[in-house]
Protein backbone atom coordinates (compact mmCIF):
# COMPACT_ATOMS: atom_id res chain seq x y z
CA UNK A 1 0.00 0.00 0.00
CA UNK A 2 0.80 3.48 -0.73
CA UNK A 3 0.93 6.01 1.70
CA UNK A 4 -1.89 9.13 1.76
CA UNK A 5 -1.50 12.34 2.76
CA UNK A 6 -4.39 14.97 3.24
CA UNK A 7 -4.87 18.66 4.81
CA UNK A 8 -8.04 19.37 6.15
CA UNK A 9 -8.93 23.13 7.15
CA UNK A 10 -10.03 23.05 10.67
CA UNK A 11 -10.41 26.96 10.47
CA UNK A 12 -14.55 26.73 10.53
CA UNK A 13 -14.58 24.27 13.31
CA UNK A 14 -11.93 25.65 15.60
CA UNK A 15 -11.03 28.82 17.31
CA UNK A 16 -7.43 30.05 16.91
CA UNK A 17 -7.84 30.61 20.78
CA UNK A 18 -8.12 26.46 21.32
CA UNK A 19 -5.38 24.91 19.05
CA UNK A 20 -3.65 24.37 22.26
CA UNK A 21 -6.34 22.27 23.45
CA UNK A 22 -6.51 20.24 19.96
CA UNK A 23 -2.73 19.85 19.95
CA UNK A 24 -2.67 19.13 24.10
CA UNK A 25 -0.14 19.83 26.72
CA UNK A 26 3.80 18.91 24.77
CA UNK A 27 1.61 17.42 22.05
CA UNK A 28 -0.13 14.89 23.97
CA UNK A 29 -3.30 14.64 22.03
CA UNK A 30 -1.95 14.29 18.97
CA UNK A 31 1.05 12.48 19.75
CA UNK A 32 -1.86 9.90 21.44
CA UNK A 33 -3.76 9.81 18.05
CA UNK A 34 -0.10 9.08 16.23
CA UNK A 35 0.58 6.41 18.59
CA UNK A 36 -3.26 5.32 18.42
CA UNK A 37 -3.59 5.09 14.35
CA UNK A 38 0.10 5.01 13.18
CA UNK A 39 -0.69 7.80 10.94
CA UNK A 40 1.68 11.62 11.54
CA UNK A 41 0.10 14.47 11.91
CA UNK A 42 1.26 18.18 11.48
CA UNK A 43 -0.13 21.81 12.09
CA UNK A 44 0.19 23.51 9.05
CA UNK A 45 0.66 27.47 9.71
CA UNK A 46 2.30 30.14 7.67
CA UNK A 47 2.91 33.99 8.67
CA UNK A 48 -0.33 36.03 8.39
CA UNK A 49 -2.40 33.51 7.23
CA UNK A 50 -5.36 32.42 10.11
CA UNK A 51 -6.18 29.36 9.13
CA UNK A 52 -6.29 26.08 11.18
CA UNK A 53 -4.85 23.19 8.94
CA UNK A 54 -3.97 19.72 9.75
CA UNK A 55 -1.98 17.12 7.41
CA UNK A 56 -2.25 13.62 7.73
CA UNK A 57 0.11 11.45 6.32
CA UNK A 58 0.07 7.28 6.55
CA UNK A 59 -1.81 4.65 5.15
CA UNK A 60 -5.14 5.42 3.83
CA UNK A 61 -6.95 3.28 6.98
CA UNK A 62 -4.34 5.05 9.44
CA UNK A 63 -5.58 8.98 7.87
CA UNK A 64 -9.35 7.66 8.22
CA UNK A 65 -8.72 6.59 11.65
CA UNK A 66 -6.48 9.84 12.79
CA UNK A 67 -9.33 11.82 11.06
CA UNK A 68 -11.93 10.21 12.89
CA UNK A 69 -10.00 11.08 16.01
CA UNK A 70 -9.89 14.37 15.30
CA UNK A 71 -12.99 14.71 14.81
CA UNK A 72 -13.91 12.91 18.24
CA UNK A 73 -11.04 15.70 20.09
CA UNK A 74 -12.92 18.60 18.24
CA UNK A 75 -16.40 18.18 19.36
CA UNK A 76 -15.40 17.81 22.57
CA UNK A 77 -13.07 20.59 22.39
CA UNK A 78 -16.84 22.04 20.66
CA UNK A 79 -18.66 20.69 23.62
CA UNK A 80 -16.16 22.05 26.39
CA UNK A 81 -15.85 25.48 24.60
CA UNK A 82 -19.01 25.55 22.54
CA UNK A 83 -18.34 28.72 20.86
CA UNK A 84 -19.29 27.52 17.52
CA UNK A 85 -22.62 25.58 18.84
CA UNK A 86 -23.47 28.74 20.74
CA UNK A 87 -23.24 31.05 17.54
CA UNK A 88 -25.69 28.07 15.64
CA UNK A 89 -28.04 28.59 18.79
CA UNK A 90 -28.26 32.74 18.70
CA UNK A 91 -28.52 32.27 14.84
CA UNK A 92 -31.24 29.74 13.94
CA UNK A 93 -32.89 30.32 17.58
CA UNK A 94 -32.85 26.60 17.85
CA UNK A 95 -31.86 24.77 21.28
CA UNK A 96 -28.88 22.33 20.36
CA UNK A 97 -27.91 19.41 23.17
CA UNK A 98 -24.90 17.72 21.85
CA UNK A 99 -24.34 14.86 23.86
CA UNK A 100 -22.16 11.23 24.47
CA UNK A 101 -23.24 7.32 25.01
CA UNK A 102 -21.22 5.05 26.66
CA UNK A 103 -19.76 3.64 23.34
CA UNK A 104 -17.76 6.86 22.60
CA UNK A 105 -20.64 8.04 19.95
CA UNK A 106 -21.63 11.90 19.59
CA UNK A 107 -25.44 12.88 19.20
CA UNK A 108 -26.52 16.18 18.16
CA UNK A 109 -30.01 16.92 19.20
CA UNK A 110 -32.10 20.07 17.75
CA UNK A 111 -35.41 21.27 19.50
CA UNK A 112 -37.49 23.83 17.92
CA UNK A 113 -39.75 25.10 15.28
CA UNK A 114 -39.39 23.33 11.91
CA UNK A 115 -37.80 26.51 10.67
CA UNK A 116 -35.45 26.52 13.50
CA UNK A 117 -34.31 22.85 13.31
CA UNK A 118 -33.71 23.51 9.34
CA UNK A 119 -31.66 26.17 9.87
CA UNK A 120 -29.72 24.77 12.69
CA UNK A 121 -29.35 21.73 10.86
CA UNK A 122 -27.96 23.05 7.94
CA UNK A 123 -25.62 25.50 9.52
CA UNK A 124 -24.37 21.67 11.28
CA UNK A 125 -23.63 20.09 8.39
CA UNK A 126 -22.04 23.73 6.65
CA UNK A 127 -19.78 23.46 9.47
CA UNK A 128 -18.86 19.25 9.20
CA UNK A 129 -18.98 19.33 5.62
CA UNK A 130 -15.64 21.57 6.02
CA UNK A 131 -14.00 19.38 7.54
CA UNK A 132 -14.27 16.86 5.34
CA UNK A 133 -17.10 16.00 2.88
CA UNK A 134 -16.56 11.89 4.71
CA UNK A 135 -17.55 13.29 7.96
CA UNK A 136 -21.30 14.47 7.32
CA UNK A 137 -22.62 10.66 7.99
CA UNK A 138 -20.59 10.70 11.27
CA UNK A 139 -22.83 12.87 12.91
CA UNK A 140 -26.50 11.70 14.42
CA UNK A 141 -28.76 14.64 14.16
CA UNK A 142 -32.09 14.05 16.13
CA UNK A 143 -34.62 16.13 15.35
CA UNK A 144 -37.11 17.17 18.14
CA UNK A 145 -40.13 19.69 17.66
CA UNK A 146 -41.73 21.92 20.31
CA UNK A 147 -45.08 21.45 19.49
CA UNK A 148 -46.75 21.12 23.24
Amino acid sequence: MTAASKVFDLTDLLDRRHIGILIGKNGFNLKRIQNKTKAILQMERKEGDKTIKLCITGLPLAVEAARIEIHELLLQILRKNGHRIENIKSISGAQLDLGWDENGFTSLKIYGDYRRIVLATNMVKERLDTFSPTVRNTAVLNKKTNEN
